[in-house]
């Protein structure tokens, strides 16, 4: 009921949820280009741009404060985070989200172990 009711407040319609039109913009070929200029930097010994504390306060946005987890996967494919260990929560936040489920440190840990990725992320403690 919640969901509803904060899906009216935020204007998003329901049956356009899953789909992204940033991915569609860029025809899906995000990971493609990220994984092209990543080995043209593995080729080069040069590491490409990252903000790790700016992915990390993405992912904690999302867990705060709900009404930012439409806005963000709006945004942001999974493939923008360079960090894989963000990549694996932020697919794991998106899918709650998009199942109707709450999205808290409680139910983000439960969708990591039932992943098995639980343990490749840092456990429970790397969430907090």
């Amino acid at each position: 009921m919640a969901d509803s009711d904060d899906s009216q407040r935020l204007n998003i319609d329901e049956s356009s949820r899953s789909s992204y039109p940033l991915e569609k913009m860029r025809g899906g070929q995000g990971k493609q280009q990220r994984e092209q200029a990543e080995a043209v930097h593995e080729q080069s010994g040069r590491v490409p741009p990252q903000a790790v504390d700016v992915e990390k306060s993405v992912l904690g946005a999302m867990l705060i404060e709900r009404e930012a987890i439409p806005q963000v996967i709006e945004i942001l494919p999974p493939e923008a985070f360079y960090d894989s260990t963000h990549q694996k929560i932020y697919e794991a936040i998106q899918d709650l989200f998009e199942r109707g489920n709450p999205v808290d440190l409680v139910t983000l840990t439960e969708e990591l172990r039932r992943r098995d990725q639980l343990e490749d992320i840092g456990g429970a403690y790397y969430l907090t």
